[in-house]
């Protein structure tokens, strides 16, 4: 019988968990329950796993340090967190306010719990140390640094609101020629970075980020994470390259990254890096294709970039189907004939120098690149040429010389280990054997940390042109793969109950939720609030922050009654929390807890109101006067006092309000409970038209408050038909008892699904009478 592999993987990471080897035991006869070779596979995997050695501890010890993570709202120095905008493989990026001396909108950038190993620490000051030797338009400045409380260092940076250089060119369409104006800016920004003595080392389309100046384009280059200084130390911590520790993205690395020489890099790196990036920008394809590195391991990878010498552009387009063809050449506002003739000549052979495995054949520097572009676009004779038949046939004896040395060493070992004895071979067999599995195990942690780079997107803008980034499918997977690996790391080294395995599990419950595996997530979250509880106590805020998440867990898996159990208590310990106050209230309206309503949406009204002098205490302000509204308008009250109080409260949101939309639905509802019919229809169109194609559980809403605000003025006819619309946009759940599990619904936002249906609820009855 062919094994479930999905069930052997639960019970092997489960085993993992168990501290000794008599938990191990009992844990694997229960779990296996007679199965034998379910057992022996599990059994195997576990041995394979303790012979694997701790292969993680390249990566360096973790550092002493607290590990509740960053959240909305919380003050870092005397920076507010507004919004998280970035997220990479060690460190997250905020969108921060500066509430003093001045009051700005900024972008923050700090160590992600449990990630701050030393070398992980040595890059991150790196960064902040060669941001702030950088004075250039072009380059994000850094105005502030410092450390948490919890000990993890920061710097704060100008908030680019921009694109992908690649993603802006593509959606607005620039010719060839815009294109190449932007890229020498580009290059101007790198340029001026050498000249400070730091190399990039990681030039892509996600670190050249476009943004609007007065209506003209201005790139940015952004993250510095793996510069390198030239001259002067970056930070006093040890910063140290692994001889096979890849450094940089592999379709955009030089040649010498991918080899021993990345240890002696120079600024012809980045040209190489800036080739690249031109090369996509004209031909909307990379030298080397994802396709290629796809099927390809490390060391191939490694091979590829320092031996593959890429097609021309005009070559590469010239390869491309029809139809692909047609979308580049449209992308450039160009003919499809044209734009392959635009590149042969010129621009082929800037790109090629740039591109050149030699270094010593490169531009000698970016000023150097950008110039022989300003000379291609003003008809001027440029430096580039086409090599010589003599350059490509040493190019071609030096490949095969290398190829015959190796063929000579080979022979060479086979003649000098012929003498050693069998115990040496088999112990040799057994090394190699243990070194195959660590390099294997090294390569999926690259190659997680690869996709997640190169699977980071931008999914749109907020409501103020702010830009949305997050992973695709692929992207999303390399983060579990490479958090699964950092908490047996974790567990391994530190313990189960170590704030490091603790921080890690909350991470992978994370993402586990990103790709609905809810019941993974939620396993480990109740994990991790057995442990907040015993090591921190039961009302501190690590511990509420857990309880909220598993509360949210609870809500998106429609299990109702642990998540209204959680609420409770959160509520209980924090009674000004908003969003559980909504989706407590929520659940409480729906299974007619009448009683627990009451006193929750009382409890939220009654607070004292908000102050608002700074814009962060606005921001604030409006959400909790948003949401207190809205919970107290699930039901009908007979309250007038409280009814006055809370249109007040949702009129206070949308003035606060950075948008409008959700306050103008909390508005619409007040209006509609103290009898302001007119000015409910007002409010609730609003959102309706806002809402089309975004929230359709939010648009039903107003919908259906705007049909009873519509039946209350006599117009029965317009009301039964708008009802109408909205009742068939969200189906009403045929087991009200079970709502989210009957629908297959598994989301965060399942407190606003509840809302809906309580007002199908209240108009069915109102309508139908």
């Amino acid at each position: 019988m062919e094994l479930d592999s999905e069930r052997l993987k639960e019970i092997f990471s489960l085993a993992l968990l168990r501290k000794s080897p008599s938990e191990q035991e009992c844990y694997l006869a229960e779990a296996c329950h007679g199965d034998a070779e379910l057992r022996r596979q599990v059994e195997s995997l576990l041995q394979a796993h303790e012979q694997a050695g701790e292969f993680l501890g390249q990566a360096g010890k973790l550092l002493p340090s607290s590990f509740r993570a960053e959240c909305a709202g919380a003050m870092i120095g005397r920076y507010k967190l507004l919004e998280l905008i970035g997220e990479g493989g060690f460190g997250t990026v905020w969108m921060a306010e500066q509430v003093e001396p001045v009051r700005r909108r900024l972008a923050l950038k700090v160590i992600k719990p449990g990630m701050d190993t030393k070398q992980v620490l040595a890059r991150f000051e790196a960064e902040r140390q060669a941001l702030a030797m950088m004075d250039h338009p072009s380059i994000a400045r850094v105005f502030d640094g410092g450390a948490t409380d919890n000990g993890r260092p920061y710097f704060v940076m100008e908030l680019v609101r921009g694109i992908r250089i690649t993603d802006y060119c593509d959606a607005n369409k620039l010719s060839t020629r815009e294109r190449l104006l932007l890229f020498i800016q580009v290059c101007q920004a790198v340029e001026h970075a050498h000249q400070k003595g730091i190399i990039h080392r990681d030039l892509k389309p996600s670190n050249v980020l476009v943004t609007e100046v007065d209506g003209a384009p201005v790139p940015k280059v952004i993250d510095f994470g793996v510069a390198k200084a030239m001259q002067a130390r970056l930070t006093e911590l040890t910063l140290f390259t692994g001889l096979h520790q890849m450094i940089g993205t592999p379709s955009y690395m030089s040649p010498e990254q991918a080899g021993l020489g990345a240890l002696d890099m120079d600024t012809r790196s980045d040209i190489y890096g800036l080739g690249v990036l031109l090369y996509e920008l004209l031909t909307g394809q990379t030298p080397l294709t994802k396709e290629e590195f796809d099927k390809a391991g490390l060391d191939e990878i490694f091979r590829l970039v320092r031996e593959r010498d890429p097609q021309k552009p005009s070559t590469r387009l010239s390869a491309l189907t029809r139809e692909e063809l047609t979308t580049v050449a449209a992308q450039r506002q160009a003919e499809p004939a044209k734009l392959n003739r635009l590149l042969t000549g010129d621009l082929d052979w800037i790109v090629m120098k740039a591109l050149e495995k030699d270094r010593r054949r490169r531009y000698e520097n970016a000023s150097s690149l950008a110039s022989d572009l300003v000379r291609h676009l003003n008809n001027e004779p440029v430096m580039a040429r086409p090599p010589s038949n003599m350059y490509r046939l040493q190019k071609a004896w030096r490949r095969n010389q290398t190829v015959f040395a190796s063929a000579i060493m080979i022979a060479l070992v086979l003649v000098s280990t012929t003498g050693i004895s069998v115990w040496q071979a088999i112990r040799a067999t057994r090394a190699e054997t243990l070194a195959k599995q660590r390099l294997a195990e090294s390569e999926a942690i690259s190659k997680s940390l690869s996709d997640m780079s190169e699977h980071s997107f931008t999914v749109g803008l907020m409501d103020d042109n702010r830009p949305i980034f997050a992973f695709d499918d692929a992207g999303r997977h390399a983060a579990i793969d490479l958090r699964e690996q950092i908490l047996v790391f974790n567990i391994k080294v530190h313990g189960l109950e170590a704030p490091d395995t603790i921080s890690a599990m909350e991470n992978l419950a994370d993402s586990y939720e990103g790709v609905h595996r809810i019941e993974e997530a939620i396993k480990l979250r109740e994990e991790v609030l057995t442990f907040r509880r015993k090591m921190s106590g039961p009302s501190t805020v690590d511990t509420i922050n857990a309880m909220g998440k598993l509360a949210g867990s609870y809500y998106s898996a429609g299990r109702s009654r642990e998540a209204t159990a959680l609420l409770e208590n959160v509520c209980e310990l924090e009674p000004t929390n908003s969003l559980a106050s909504l989706r407590l209230a929520a659940l409480e309206a729906w299974f007619g807890q009448g009683t627990n309503y009451e006193a929750t949406r009382r409890r939220l009204v009654d607070q004292p109101e908000r102050t608002n002098n700074t814009e962060m205490e606005k921001h604030d302000a409006a959400i909790y006067a948003e949401r207190a509204a809205k919970v107290y308008c699930l039901l009908p009250s007979a309250d007038a006092a409280r009814q006055a109080k809370v249109l007040h409260l949702a009129q206070l949101s949308v003035e606060l309000g950075d948008t409008n939309d959700w306050g103008q639905l909390a508005l619409g509802m007040a209006e509609y409970r103290n009898g302001q019919y007119a000015a409910a229809e007002h409010s609730l169109k609003i959102v309706e038209q806002a809402m089309a194609d975004k929230r359709p559980e939010v648009q039903g809403t107003a919908r259906l408050f705007r049909a009873i605000s519509l039946f209350r003025q006599n117009k029965p006819a317009e009301a039964r038909k708008l009802f109408g619309e909205a009742e068939a946009q969200i189906p009403f759940p045929a087991d009200e008892r079970r709502p989210f599990a009957e629908q297959g619904i598994f989301s965060p936002y399942n407190q606003e699904l509840l809302i809906c249906w309580l007002a199908v609820r209240e108009a069915r009855s109102l309508l139908k009478r």
